[in-house]
Formats: structure tokens, C-alpha cells, sequence
């Protein structure tokens, strides 16, 4: 094992947990690199490093002469970027549900007339996990993420597809918020009714529900 690069990756972590826990809230000043070299116990080149690698991610932004800084925002590096390190704050999962919307609810319905038998076992795999894990929040996340994405699969459209792929990290995140956020309200048999719409070919039905389920998360979070 590289020890450099272990401990370079314990003090990202390290820094990456200050941010996500809030004691480095979005817009805030973090310490200085000297400051940061005590706290750890670490090399200049190794916060160095750890700095540069979060401001790539659109999670740190360096001013010179003034220091650096917590982003206000998730969304620079939307595409293709890794987990998100800064929590979701409300406006940006009412924002994800909009954008969800927009896309999703077109999605289903041309997924309804195109998918062929390996799509609907795809989505019959991820309603059968939602059910299996409806009381383990993170796991319910991960199924319902997928189901989703099989449903842009389904539409045989690359683009659609791909664009859920590029974003996968980032409605991950999004998935688990708003699955904590609903508890024990968890919505797989809305999702049935999607997957059965789409099995029996019914367009309209799958646009219904699906326009359903993105307005019931969306209520709940406006009510919170």
C-alpha cells in the first residue's frame, strides 16, 4: 500500500467530513494551510493536494489573497462528478424533483410503448428490492435510483439514458435525502403501479402515476 497516499486520502476524508457534518458550513472560511498542516499533522504538499483536489469537485473554492471557501452550491460539477460532498439543502431537492419531472415523466411514457421483456425484468428486479428493503432507507434509495434509471433505459433513447448515468451520483444523493425525509412513507406501491402500467402498455396510466409520486415528494418536502 502506498502510505502517502493513504494518508492523503485520510486527511481528504477527514476535511470532506468537517463539510458534510456542517462544522464547515457552505460559504464559510476554512482554516489556513498551516493551520490545516497542524490539525492533521501533515505535509504542506498533502493539504495542498487535498485543497486542489476538492476545489476540482466544485466543493472548495480557493481565493487568492482571501483563503478558501465552503461552495454554496452542489451544481458546478453536476455532471459526471463524484458522491456529492455538500448536503442538499431544500430549495435543491425541490430543484432535483422539478428537473425529475421535466424528465422522468416523459421517460415513462415512451418506456411504456418501447420497453421489451429484459427491461420490464429489470424493473420487476427493482420493485421486488424496494419491497424486500422498505424499513432499510439506503437500500430502498439504491433500488428506487435504479428503477428510475431502467425506466430511461427503457425508452431506448442513449441520451436520456446516459444523462441519468451522468448524474447517477448526484440523484443518489438526492434518492437517500428524500427517502430519510419520508421514513416510513415509502412509496413502492406507486412504483408497482408505474411498473405494471409499463408492462401493460398503458401510457397514459404510467404518466398518471408517475406525475403522482414526483407531487406527493414534493408536498411532503413543502411541508416540512
Amino acid at each position: 500500500m502506498n502510505e502517502r497516499l493513504s494518508l492523503s486520502d485520510t486527511v481528504l476524508e477527514a476535511i470532506k467530513s468537517k463539510i458534510t457534518s456542517g462544522e464547515w458550513p457552505r460559504g464559510s472560511r476554512i482554516p489556513s494551510e498551516a493551520e490545516l498542516q497542524e490539525m492533521f499533522g501533515v505535509s504542506r504538499n498533502t493539504i495542498r493536494g487535498c485543497m486542489q483536489k476538492l476545489s476540482a469537485l466544485g466543493v472548495l473554492e480557493i481565493k487568492h489573497g482571501e483563503g478558501t471557501f465552503v461552495k454554496d452550491t452542489i451544481y458546478d460539477h453536476l455532471f459526471g462528478v463524484q458522491t456529492p460532498v455538500l448536503p442538499l439543502t431544500k430549495e435543491e431537492i425541490l430543484e432535483m424533483f422539478e428537473f425529475r419531472k421535466i424528465l422522468e415523466v416523459a421517460n415513462v411514457k415512451i418506456a411504456a410503448v418501447k420497453a421489451g421483456p429484459e427491461d420490464l425484468a429489470r424493473l420487476k428486479a427493482c420493485v421486488d428490492e424496494m419491497v424486500h428493503f422498505r424499513l432499510d432507507a439506503e437500500k430502498y434509495a439504491r433500488a428506487d435510483l435504479n428503477f428510475h434509471i431502467n425506466i430511461a433505459l427503457a425508452t431506448q433513447n442513449k441520451v436520456t439514458y446516459q444523462i441519468m448515468l451522468m448524474m447517477k451520483e448526484v440523484l443518489l444523493s438526492h434518492f437517500k435525502v428524500n427517502t430519510e425525509n419520508l421514513k416510513d412513507k415509502f412509496e413502492q406501491d406507486l412504483h408497482i403501479q408505474i411498473y405494471e402500467a409499463i408492462k401493460n402498455r398503458d401510457p397514459e396510466t404510467a404518466e398518471k402515476v408517475m406525475t403522482k409520486l414526483l407531487d406527493t415528494n414534493i408536498q411532503l418536502l413543502q411541508q416540512q
